[in-house]
């Protein structure tokens, strides 16, 4: 069975699918999605322009088991974790398997169920301002700055075949998708004007990270976060470094699917995640 959970802003999480657990999804319909067609009306018919996605919205229905001392802590709980992050504007995720969409707990209705007097059904919407579900991958590199020879580690691919050596780690997504794949590139310290080429396309910032900081390279763009390139002190002060990038070079150029091919130079440790999105989570 695939594990359906809510997980908070603080970290709280409600594991939904499980039979043990107090609360239960019954019903909720997360793989629904629709996109938006921007078009210019003709006499015959529309040219369409772009396409866009709104905001979308899950209704999500529970069975709250137990006692009724039981109920009622169960959705006390459930309650203080999903309104903490309506106070502090903080969003949480929506789990479906390996997938997580953000969301907001905007509305809850609660009731006794006709049939069972041991048991409650609490009716809850999920508003997702961002309406993609998500998946990310990690890769973690260290560079010996020896013709590119490098060590990858940690990593969740798929990779059938690999070659250590002069043209750096190859290796397979395991990631089947139609679309680039956006990314964040997380470069540690220390290191001077970082260089890492992926699939033969450089990805180069001109600052210099010191020890215990990093740098991070996002292309993920959202309607509140746009793609970002930024320098994180040891301290833990954060400032964008995106004028020094190198300008000849798109920073923010997506991951194609498929084969992967990571060098550098430099010695150098640096995470790759790659983000795949989708309109629905994976059916498996």
């Amino acid at each position: 069975m695939i594990e359906v959970k809510y997980v908070n802003s603080e970290g709280k999480a409600f594991i939904l699918t499980s039979d043990g657990e107090r609360l239960r999804l019954r019903k909720g319909n997360l793989h629904k999605y629709s996109w938006v067609a921007e078009t210019i009306e003709y006499k015959y018919g529309d040219q369409v322009q772009d396409f866009t996605k709104q905001a979308i919205s899950y209704d999500l229905e529970f069975i709250v088991r137990g006692n009724p001392l039981e109920r009622k802590e169960c959705l006390k709980n459930f309650h203080n974790a999903s309104e903490h992050d309506i106070m502090v504007n903080e969003r949480g995720k929506l789990w479906f398997g390996e997938y997580s969409i953000e969301c907001f707990i905007l509305a809850s209705d609660t009731q006794p169920d006709e049939k069972n007097d041991n048991v409650t059904i609490n009716s809850v919407t999920a508003y997702c301002p961002y309406p993609f579900w998500m998946r990310e991958t990690v890769l973690s590199f260290m560079s010996h700055g020896k013709n590119g020879l490098m060590d990858a580690y940690d990593y969740a691919f798929d990779y059938g075949d690999f070659d250590y050596g002069v043209e750096g780690y190859r290796a397979f997504t395991g990631i089947d998708s139609t679309v680039p794949l956006e990314f964040r590139l997380i470069v540690y310290g220390p290191v001077s004007d970082p260089q890492i080429v992926i699939n033969g396309h450089l990805y180069e910032v001109d600052v210099d990270i010191a020890q215990y900081g990093y740098l991070t390279i996002s292309s993920l763009e959202k309607s509140d976060q746009e793609k970002s390139c930024i320098l994180t002190y040891p301290s833990g002060k954060s400032i964008s470094v995106l004028n020094a990038r190198n300008r000849d070079s798109y920073i923010f150029k997506p991951i194609t699917s498929g084969e992967l091919n990571v060098s550098s130079e430099q010695e150098v440790k640096f995470d790759l995640v790659i983000i795949e999105r989708r309109s629905e989570p994976l059916w498996i």
